[in-house]
């Protein structure tokens, strides 16, 4: 049975991006909803932060989730969300924004925009979304998106340019565990090829849930 606790969020690393990250979209994008690969994968994932959930048991830690996340002058952008099918009751994309909620607001940002297809409107607005009026519906890869936002209070912790250069220098999304002298281990691990993370997954699913 899986619980909230063991739904683990970071930041991705660069070879989590190029891996994990892709693993999981292409499951989701690419093999469920048949989305062609090329259309999935563009140049705004190297100008993006990439968050990805993981489902941790004991010493097994398997990527069931991620997002991507672009931040603009007043604004972040919540992009390419996407869970894997058997881990959507385990409330993981909710997870997610949470965590990129704080995420961005911790780097000063109050506005959140995305866009969503018409019947998970309601999920995202669960999450504290409501429709933007005032931007225009779009067609993203050959599906009809509503485009939403959220508001976000001030962060209590927001960086700033006056901020401690200490904090600005440290890791992505870790600014204040550097600082506090509780550095974030080291994430040095072999790159990971797409088909092993797939195999991963299908293995863990057969394992905690028998499919």
């Amino acid at each position: 049975m899986i619980t909230q606790n063991d739904i683990k969020i970071d930041v991705a690393s660069i070879e989590e991006i190029n891996s994990i990250a892709m693993a999981v979209r292409k499951q989701v994008f690419v093999e469920e909803l048949g989305i062609p690969e090329n259309l999935d994968i563009d140049r705004n994932d190297g100008a993006a932060a990439h968050i990805i959930a993981y489902i941790q048991k004991g010493h097994h830690k398997f990527p069931v989730g991620t997002m991507r996340i672009r931040s603009f002058a007043g604004f972040s952008v919540f992009e390419r969300m996407s869970v894997i099918r058997d881990f959507r009751k385990v409330n993981i994309s909710e997870a997610i924004m949470q965590y990129g909620f704080n995420y961005v607001g911790q780097k000063g940002y109050c506005i959140v925009k995305a866009a969503c297809k018409k019947e998970l409107l309601a999920h995202w607005q669960r999450c504290g979304f409501y429709v933007d009026e005032n931007s225009r519906k779009v067609n993203h890869n050959g599906m009809e998106l509503i485009p939403i936002r959220r508001d976000l209070p001030p962060h209590p912790r927001a960086l700033t340019m006056n901020s401690d250069p200490a904090l600005l220098m440290a890791e992505e999304g870790h600014w204040y565990d550097d600082v506090q002298n509780n550095p974030k281990s080291p994430n040095v691990q072999k790159p990971f090829k797409i088909n092993n993370i797939l195999i991963k997954i299908k293995e863990f699913k057969q394992k905690y849930f028998n499919c």
